[in-house]
């Protein structure tokens, strides 16, 4: 009787392991859906946020710690919580969303190879794209349209323009790994995406992969490419 028990222990503990991974991808899911709402509607108190999510306050508060101290956002607490605006205004037009992303990319890129286009005059362009995007993803645009060197650690900008791009067409992705760096016993995992993060120094992606046939949360530090043609 105590070998058997030992034998349905071990699914049991594995089961478990598996539930916490799940829990980690649904609370950052819910920490953006959070962040989104900020955005979206500048000036709600920590109470109004806690009843939107159906959270106590002290949950909500841990959340807006994440926001961020790890995944960087300007959030701010003045008459509510809202993220900082560099512009004077915080009804400011937010002219460009994440459809906008990848086309915005493919004129940055080419227009960086063009001798005819002072260099200095895209890098100006490109310094203020960001603003014109909503605050939860000027981090990705800042990410996907600045330079990148052959010595830079982590994905290329195009890694990231072809996930945004992904994220709008609801389009399954294979996120292809060195096989030095396998995700788990996954050499190319395949993603339905749902959203694009950064925390710390990293970037996440959070969607339903294929093979585990639930939601994950993906480090992005050593994707080498992002393939469509499934």
């Amino acid at each position: 009787m105590f070998a058997l028990d030992l034998r349905l222990a071990a699914p049991l503990k594995e089961e478990l392991r598996l539930d916490r991974k799940r829990l980690v991808a649904d609370r950052f899911k819910r920490i953006w859906a959070v962040a989104q709402h900020i955005s979206e509607h500048p000036g709600l108190t920590r109470k109004d946020l806690a009843d939107r999510f159906a959270l106590s306050e002290r949950q909500l508060q841990a959340d807006l710690n994440v926001i961020r101290d790890e995944m960087g956002l300007p959030l701010t607490r003045v008459h509510g919580y809202r993220f900082a605006d560099p512009r004077s205004s915080d009804h400011a037009a937010r002219d460009f969303t994440l459809r906008d992303l990848h086309t915005l990319f493919l004129i940055v890129h080419r227009a960086a190879s063009d001798p005819a286009i002072p260099r200095d005059a895209v890098d100006a362009f490109v310094a203020k794209l960001p603003d014109a995007f909503p605050p939860p993803l000027q981090p990705l645009v800042r990410k996907t349209l600045s330079a990148y060197s052959s010595d830079e650690f982590g994905p290329t900008p195009e890694v990231y323009a072809n996930l945004a791009e992904a994220l709008i067409r609801h389009r399954p992705v294979k996120l292809n790994y060195p096989p030095r760096n396998t995700i788990g016993y996954l050499t190319e995992p395949i993603v339905d995406p749902e959203i694009l993060l950064p925390h710390g120094n990293s970037w996440y992606l959070i969607g339903r992969c294929h093979q585990r046939r639930r939601d994950v949360m993906f480090c992005l530090d050593n994707v080498d490419s992002v393939s469509f043609d499934l």
